[in-house]
This record gives C-alpha cells, sequence and structure tokens, in this order.
C-alpha cells in the first residue's frame, strides 16, 4: 500500500490511498477498498484504476474520523466471474496534527489540533500568553518542503525540494534538490496505451498455441538513464518460452519513467502486465 505520507491524522482530507493488487484490473466492472475502521465498524470506499493493477482511493470528510487503526482490503469484480480481495493492511490515523512556523533561523511550534479542536498551547507549555506560538529548542530533525511543479502527486514528487536542518530548533544547514531531470512516460500515463503497445509488440511465432489466455506479470525493477528497462523479473509467470517473450516485449518499451528525489534517482517498482490471447494466427514475419 502506498499512502501519500507517513503521518496520518484525524480528519484529513485528500489523502491518496493506493493498493496494488498485483493483478489486471483493465476490465474490472468494479473496484473499491473495504474499510474497518478503529471501532470496528465497516466501510466501502469506492476507487479508481491506477496504472492497471492499483486501486486508488482520496480521502473525503468523514472517511478518516476516528484515531487508530484502519484495516483494509482491495476490492475487485472481473467478468465473467472473478471477485477477490487482496490481504488485509493496516495503517494509522493519529489523533492530533502539529503546525510550524519559522521566523528567521527558528522553528515554532504555533498549534496543535485535536479532531478539528484547536489546543491552548498554554495547558501544555510553560507560556503566560494563550497559544502563544512555542519555540521548538527540542527539534533535532530535518524538514522538507516541495517546490515548482508535481511530477508524480501522489508519491510527493516534485520538481524542486528544499530540507531544512535543525539543531535545537534552529537552522543548521539548508539543502536544495534539482530533480527536474525526472520524466513520466507517456505508456505509464495512459493502460491503455500501454495495452496497445504491448499487443503489438508480441510476437506469437516465438510461443506455442494458446487454448486459453496466459497472463504475465513483469516487475521493473530497473530504468538506466536514457529511460530503458534494464532489468526486471517474473512477478507472475508461465514458462520459459512466456516469461522470455513477456520480458522481451517489457524491455522494448521506448521510454519508462525516470524519477528522482533529493536530487538522486528514486524509481519506482512497478508490475506490467503482458496478456497472451488465444487465437491468435503466427506471422510470416517477426515483429521487431
Amino acid at each position: 500500500m502506498i499512502l501519500s505520507s507517513s503521518l496520518i491524522f484525524k480528519n484529513d482530507i485528500d489523502i491518496p490511498i493506493i493498493i496494488d493488487t498485483k493483478e489486471d484490473l483493465t476490465t474490472a466492472t468494479k473496484i473499491s477498498i473495504k474499510v474497518r475502521k478503529p471501532d470496528g465498524t465497516d466501510f466501502e470506499w469506492i476507487g479508481t484504476l491506477y496504472q492497471t493493477t492499483k486501486i486508488k482511493y482520496m480521502t473525503v470528510d468523514g472517511d478518516l474520523d476516528q484515531a487508530g487503526t484502519y484495516k483494509i482490503q482491495g476490492y475487485a469484480e472481473i467478468p465473467p466471474a472473478r471477485k477477490g480481495r487482496t490481504e488485509t493492511i493496516s495503517f494509522k490515523v493519529k489523533d492530533y496534527s502539529a503546525y510550524w512556523e519559522l521566523d528567521n533561523d527558528s522553528l515554532f511550534l504555533s498549534k496543535i489540533i485535536v479532531g478539528r479542536t484547536e489546543v491552548d498551547l498554554s495547558l501544555i507549555f510553560n507560556t503566560t500568553s494563550r497559544n502563544a506560538k512555542v519555540f521548538a529548542n527540542w527539534f533535532n530533525k530535518s524538514i522538507f518542503t516541495f517546490l515548482g511543479n508535481p511530477i508524480l502527486l501522489d508519491f510527493y514528487r516534485f520538481e524542486y525540494e528544499k530540507e531544512y536542518f535543525f539543531f535545537n530548533g534552529i537552522i543548521s544547514d539548508i539543502k536544495l534538490y534539482d530533480n527536474t531531470k525526472s520524466f513520466i512516460s507517456k505508456y505509464s500515463k495512459d493502460p491503455k496505451l500501454l495495452r496497445k503497445f504491448i499487443q503489438k509488440k508480441i510476437n506469437y511465432n516465438n510461443i506455442p498455441d494458446l487454448n486459453e489466455n496466459v497472463e504475465i506479470l513483469i516487475s521493473v525493477k530497473r530504468i538506466n538513464d536514457l529511460g530503458k528497462i534494464d532489468s526486471v523479473s517474473i512477478y507472475k509467470g508461465f514458462n520459459d518460452l512466456f516469461n522470455n517473450e513477456a520480458i522481451r516485449v517489457v524491455k522494448s518499451i521506448p521510454q519508462w519513467d525516470i524519477l528522482y528525489a533529493h536530487w538522486k534517482r528514486s524509481d519506482i517498482e512497478y508490475l506490467i502486465s503482458v496478456l497472451f490471447e488465444k487465437g491468435h494466427m503466427k506471422s510470416t514475419s517477426a515483429k521487431k
């Protein structure tokens, strides 16, 4: 599962939740996320298809109205009679959210929200003024801010990042990261275009005749600096002939995503489905 942030707070909205089912959902008639909230009540979030095998949902008001552990499963219905769920995944929702301010070189805690109620900071810290911001002299970590246009919003990839390093609440260093060499492939953005390319590239001369459809799932492990897929593995295979043809087809994709974060390559592992369909006639000329 992929969440937009490792910290999720009660009543948060617009949090992308993505579950990879490891199955091709392009023909599914229903995709959703089954949810059990911390108090044991069950809900269903209607999802959307994302990158062929994934279910995506953006939280709205009321979805995360309880603090505690949420248990979720991806669910899909695929004609003619396939229904299934993923394994159960858990994530925690915190009961409060903290807001910070940077004043010159110093970091301050400006407010804490529990649910939708702002807490009086003077009740927690030794301040004389109600809700006065508090100098964070205990803070010895770094904070990222995201700048420029989003490259891949669901994974918090932006053109630029700025990292502020703090020691006892005071900035000790600042680094700017340039991620503008990132590139998003038209094939990863458009599942229909990807399926069309794959079907066109399959050379049925390389495999035996089929009595039924065969699906191979290829896990993309590494992309070179030109965007070519140069390392893959078989996630769901069949036999060597089909597996090798699926690998050949996937590696023939002209360009795949190149992603940078913190000024370094930060690629995301993808699953690509290669569907061999029964009834295809063998060609007298091999496809390249």
